[in-house]
């Protein structure tokens, strides 16, 4: 996926421009492709830059809600339930 590019890319860049263009490819492909079986993987795995990179609590609770309200059944849901458990208090 681009988005793990540019992900792997702001590991050595640090810049913020990196983590950005990884969300945006990441939220392109949910929106353009939500019956891919990647869709629920690129909610999860924005839900994890905004928790551990960007440090927004409350936009990673959001990320992991919306995959779970929109992929209950996906292979990512119950990744997405735990991380809801801990971030219960930024919703």
């Amino acid at each position: 996926m681009t988005g793990q590019a540019y992900g792997k890319l702001h590991a050595f860049s640090k810049r913020k421009s990196d983590i950005d263009a990884s969300l945006a490819a990441y939220r392109k492909l949910a929106a353009d492709y939500p019956k891919s079986s990647l869709a629920d993987d690129a909610l999860y795995l924005m839900g994890r830059i905004y928790e551990n990179e960007l440090k927004d609590k409350y936009l990673a609770y959001m990320e992991y809600y919306r995959l779970t309200s929109r992929f209950p059944k996906g292979d990512m849901a119950v990744k997405a339930k735990r991380r809801l458990q801990a971030l219960k208090k930024y919703k």
